[in-house]
């Protein structure tokens, strides 16, 4: 598909049609004219400038688009970033048309891997199960209940492109009706992404590298920075580890308003859920310079600079981080629409008319990146990369600039069971469903496409391989035949 902007139609792609057909009249001695159908123009917005887009010395025709679903409408394959309006390329899409899809591991789905264990982290009381998560009218489905499987309390899913599709930069969009019902507390809805280099739900795959996000490591590398000096840098001492992001957890208002001592907040948003959009950071800043769970920065606990929140956002105060990272975070009321019927079809490009919540999350590299969040449009969060950078105490202390996540970062989508998160659990919830009517996934129109789950900048491959026992994959073949039990001497 053409992009729909007068710059792009001066794009390598015309003029090479064009030379075609020049050739192609020639050989046949004809000289009729070729009609051109130009593509659609849409007005872009007031900040353009009109000048022509231009590629540079990559082409257009080499993007990948072996993952963008053929159900993906022709209008979705740009898109404009809300944040700078700058154009983008649809590089995976997934629309969930069809019924009745699995994606244990056995179905060796090309974007997605629904794992089989139990998941220990953050007092998870699920199991997590490709039995609780299929395809149906439109959607994919996370069922989560409270029948029992395999000693534990809860059945339920977690979906990652883990080491199947990957993004350095871009934009991830994504359409939902949460589960449960409005502020009532119990599951743990989420859609988020970690870096390639640590799996979830395998904790010992990011032992040591969870949420370090880095550039260069001294020769004395930071406690817990275990890439630094491994295989899974591609340079000595490039700092390496396992960014993670949330585009979307949610839970009740009525916690978050009790745990920040704010009553007023707790009794408004009574019957509300609550999103939270953040970003986990490693090296943390001194404790001297982040203030108090429960209370807002002050000029002697500044917290960080550069952050930006939308109208119905505010600061995320009720928990800044552990002893070696901090939680960057808003949260917002989510509305009553919000939650899943578990009725009604959901077609691709229809997310108002399904009641879905279109969850956005545009994020660039280097000095001049960002993050940002969005909901249903509207602004949430952003942090800019000068948000990130270097911060000293008047004793001299302090902490080294971190990097927007330059980690290829894959894609998670989950339900846990936790009373961790939101005090307690509602039994009445249950069963109950996740609903996802579309996944995407863009890059920049104007810069070369960087998907690779192992790029060369940032491999991963090696690391993954090496430690097989940590990710659950399995043994290789000089290791899986030392634990045959048939060649095992007694």
């Amino acid at each position: 598909a053409e992009p729909p902007t007068g710059g792009m139609r001066a794009s390598v792609h015309l003029a090479l049609t064009r030379a075609l057909l020049l050739v192609a009249v020639a050989a046949c001695g004809s000289g009729a004219a070729a009609e051109e159908k130009s593509p659609p123009v849409r007005k872009l917005q007031s900040w353009w400038s009109g000048s022509p887009l231009r590629l540079g010395g990559w082409e257009a025709e080499r993007w990948d688009e072996s993952l963008v679903d053929s159900d993906t409408p022709e209008d979705a394959r740009y898109t404009s970033a809300l944040g700078d309006g700058a154009l983008y390329r649809l590089v995976m899409s997934d629309e969930f048309e069809a019924e009745g899809r699995h994606f244990g591991e056995e179905a060796a789905d090309p974007r997605w891997t629904a794992v089989s264990r139990h998941d220990p982290t953050n007092g998870n009381l699920a199991y997590m199960t490709p039995q609780m998560v299929s395809t149906r009218a439109g959607a994919m489905e996370i069922r989560t209940t409270n029948t029992g499987f395999r000693a534990a309390m809860y059945a339920s899913a977690s979906v990652q492109s883990w080491n199947k599709v990957c993004v350095q930069g871009g934009i991830v969009e994504a359409t939902v009706s949460l589960p449960g019902r409005a502020g009532r507390p119990g599951v743990w809805p989420a859609v988020w992404m970690l870096g390639n280099l640590g799996r979830a739900t395998y904790p010992l795959s990011t032992d040591g590298l969870w949420p370090f996000s880095f550039g260069d490591c001294d020769a004395d590398p930071p406690p817990g920075a275990r890439p630094c000096d491994s295989g899974a840098s591609a340079r000595p001492y490039r700092g390496r580890g396992v960014p993670e992001v949330d585009i979307l957890e949610a839970r009740p208002c009525a916690d978050i308003g009790a745990s920040a001592d704010r009553p007023e907040l707790a009794l408004r948003h009574a019957n509300t859920t609550c999103g939270l959009a953040t970003v986990q950071v490693a090296p943390r800043l001194p404790l001297s310079l982040r203030p108090p769970d429960g209370r807002y920065p002050s000029p002697s606990t500044p917290w960080y600079r550069n952050l930006s929140f939308g109208p119905g956002s505010e600061l995320d105060i009720l928990w800044y981080g552990g002893g070696h990272f901090d939680s960057i975070g808003a949260y917002f009321p989510m509305p009553a629409t919000a939650h899943s019927t578990g009725q009604g079809r959901q077609d691709p490009g229809t997310a108002e008319e399904a009641g879905l919540t279109t969850l956005r999350f545009e994020y660039e590299l280097g000095a001049g990146g960002f993050m940002r969040w969005f909901v249903d449009g509207s602004p949430v969060l952003e942090v800019l990369a000068s948000s990130l950078g270097e911060y000293r105490t008047p004793s001299g202390g302090g902490v080294g600039k971190r990097l927007i996540p330059e980690e290829p970062m894959y894609l998670i989508l989950s339900v846990a069971v936790s009373r961790s998160f939101s005090g307690g659990i509602d039994e009445s919830l249950f069963p109950t469903i996740l609903r996802v009517g579309h996944v995407r996934i863009y890059q920049r129109a104007d810069r070369p496409q960087r998907m690779d789950c192992s790029p060369a900048d940032h491999p991963t491959q090696r690391w993954i391989q090496r430690h097989w026992w940590a990710n659950g994959r399995q043994a290789p073949p000089e290791v899986d035949s030392l634990l045959r039990v048939d060649q095992l001497a007694f």
